[in-house]
Protein backbone atom coordinates (compact mmCIF):
# COMPACT_ATOMS: atom_id res chain seq x y z
CA UNK A 1 0.00 0.00 0.00
CA UNK A 2 1.21 3.40 -0.59
CA UNK A 3 1.71 5.86 2.29
CA UNK A 4 -0.15 9.26 2.33
CA UNK A 5 1.19 11.97 3.95
CA UNK A 6 -1.24 14.80 5.20
CA UNK A 7 -0.26 18.18 3.81
CA UNK A 8 1.75 21.00 5.97
CA UNK A 9 2.81 24.37 4.71
CA UNK A 10 4.80 23.71 1.56
CA UNK A 11 7.84 22.70 3.10
CA UNK A 12 6.16 20.80 6.02
CA UNK A 13 4.91 17.64 5.88
CA UNK A 14 3.64 14.95 8.33
CA UNK A 15 2.56 11.17 8.17
CA UNK A 16 1.29 8.85 10.63
CA UNK A 17 3.09 7.18 13.38
CA UNK A 18 1.84 4.26 11.91
CA UNK A 19 4.66 4.85 9.21
CA UNK A 20 7.05 1.67 9.37
CA UNK A 21 9.19 2.87 6.55
CA UNK A 22 12.92 2.90 6.80
CA UNK A 23 14.23 6.81 6.22
CA UNK A 24 17.27 7.45 3.94
CA UNK A 25 20.73 7.43 5.71
CA UNK A 26 21.80 10.76 4.65
CA UNK A 27 17.90 12.38 4.61
CA UNK A 28 19.41 14.59 7.85
CA UNK A 29 21.72 16.25 5.67
CA UNK A 30 18.63 17.62 3.81
CA UNK A 31 16.03 17.52 6.29
CA UNK A 32 15.07 18.14 9.92
CA UNK A 33 12.90 15.49 11.34
CA UNK A 34 10.77 16.27 14.43
CA UNK A 35 8.59 13.55 16.44
CA UNK A 36 5.48 15.86 18.19
CA UNK A 37 1.84 14.34 19.76
CA UNK A 38 -0.75 16.44 19.29
CA UNK A 39 -2.88 17.70 22.13
CA UNK A 40 -6.03 16.35 20.31
CA UNK A 41 -7.15 12.91 20.00
CA UNK A 42 -5.49 10.91 16.66
CA UNK A 43 -8.75 10.58 14.90
CA UNK A 44 -9.63 14.13 15.44
CA UNK A 45 -7.35 14.89 14.18
CA UNK A 46 -6.98 12.63 11.38
CA UNK A 47 -10.37 13.80 10.18
CA UNK A 48 -8.71 17.66 10.24
CA UNK A 49 -6.22 16.55 8.16
CA UNK A 50 -7.87 14.49 5.49
CA UNK A 51 -11.29 14.92 3.71
CA UNK A 52 -12.41 11.55 5.13
CA UNK A 53 -16.06 12.34 4.94
CA UNK A 54 -15.58 13.44 1.24
CA UNK A 55 -13.39 10.55 0.16
CA UNK A 56 -15.98 8.09 1.75
CA UNK A 57 -19.14 9.60 0.19
CA UNK A 58 -16.87 9.18 -3.12
CA UNK A 59 -16.61 5.85 -2.30
CA UNK A 60 -19.80 4.46 -1.44
CA UNK A 61 -20.99 6.55 -4.66
CA UNK A 62 -18.20 4.59 -6.98
CA UNK A 63 -19.77 1.39 -4.95
CA UNK A 64 -22.94 2.49 -6.44
CA UNK A 65 -21.53 2.84 -10.21
CA UNK A 66 -20.00 -0.28 -10.36
CA UNK A 67 -22.88 -2.20 -8.99
CA UNK A 68 -25.06 -0.49 -11.55
CA UNK A 69 -22.58 -0.82 -14.50
CA UNK A 70 -23.70 -3.52 -16.55
CA UNK A 71 -21.60 -3.37 -19.99
CA UNK A 72 -17.62 -3.68 -20.29
CA UNK A 73 -17.17 0.15 -21.32
CA UNK A 74 -19.26 0.81 -18.37
CA UNK A 75 -17.65 -1.46 -16.05
CA UNK A 76 -14.21 -0.33 -17.25
CA UNK A 77 -14.82 3.36 -16.15
CA UNK A 78 -16.51 2.80 -13.45
CA UNK A 79 -13.43 0.81 -12.27
CA UNK A 80 -10.77 3.14 -13.49
CA UNK A 81 -12.60 5.81 -11.61
CA UNK A 82 -12.29 3.58 -8.25
CA UNK A 83 -8.37 3.18 -9.28
CA UNK A 84 -8.29 6.73 -9.23
CA UNK A 85 -10.11 7.50 -5.79
CA UNK A 86 -7.92 4.45 -4.14
CA UNK A 87 -5.15 6.57 -4.55
CA UNK A 88 -6.33 9.12 -2.94
CA UNK A 89 -7.10 6.81 0.81
CA UNK A 90 -4.71 8.52 3.34
CA UNK A 91 -4.65 4.34 4.29
CA UNK A 92 -4.88 5.28 8.08
CA UNK A 93 -5.01 2.57 10.95
CA UNK A 94 -8.44 1.85 11.14
CA UNK A 95 -8.41 3.20 14.65
CA UNK A 96 -8.17 6.56 13.14
CA UNK A 97 -10.61 6.05 10.30
CA UNK A 98 -14.47 7.17 10.87
CA UNK A 99 -17.30 4.12 11.62
CA UNK A 100 -18.55 2.51 8.29
CA UNK A 101 -15.40 3.00 6.36
CA UNK A 102 -15.92 1.55 3.06
CA UNK A 103 -12.04 1.65 1.87
CA UNK A 104 -12.32 -1.90 2.17
CA UNK A 105 -15.24 -2.75 0.04
CA UNK A 106 -13.61 -1.01 -2.53
CA UNK A 107 -11.05 -2.77 -2.69
CA UNK A 108 -12.79 -5.33 -2.77
CA UNK A 109 -14.87 -4.81 -5.79
CA UNK A 110 -11.67 -3.91 -7.61
CA UNK A 111 -10.20 -7.12 -6.35
CA UNK A 112 -13.33 -8.91 -7.48
CA UNK A 113 -13.24 -7.34 -11.05
CA UNK A 114 -9.31 -8.04 -11.57
CA UNK A 115 -10.37 -11.41 -11.01
CA UNK A 116 -13.12 -11.35 -13.77
CA UNK A 117 -11.46 -10.18 -16.25
CA UNK A 118 -8.55 -12.39 -15.47
CA UNK A 119 -10.57 -15.19 -15.84
CA UNK A 120 -11.88 -13.80 -19.41
CA UNK A 121 -8.47 -13.88 -20.63
CA UNK A 122 -7.83 -17.19 -19.53
CA UNK A 123 -11.14 -18.18 -20.95
CA UNK A 124 -10.04 -16.99 -24.26
CA UNK A 125 -6.80 -18.61 -24.67
CA UNK A 126 -5.15 -15.40 -23.15
CA UNK A 127 -6.10 -13.44 -26.13
CA UNK A 128 -7.07 -10.19 -25.69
Amino acid sequence: MRATWAPGRPSAQGAPASLRRPLPGDLDRVAERLVSRPDRPARDLAARLWPLDAWSAAARSLLVQVDRARRPAGRLAAFAAVVRHLLADPVLPAELLPPGWPGAELRDAYTEYQREQSGQVRARGGRT
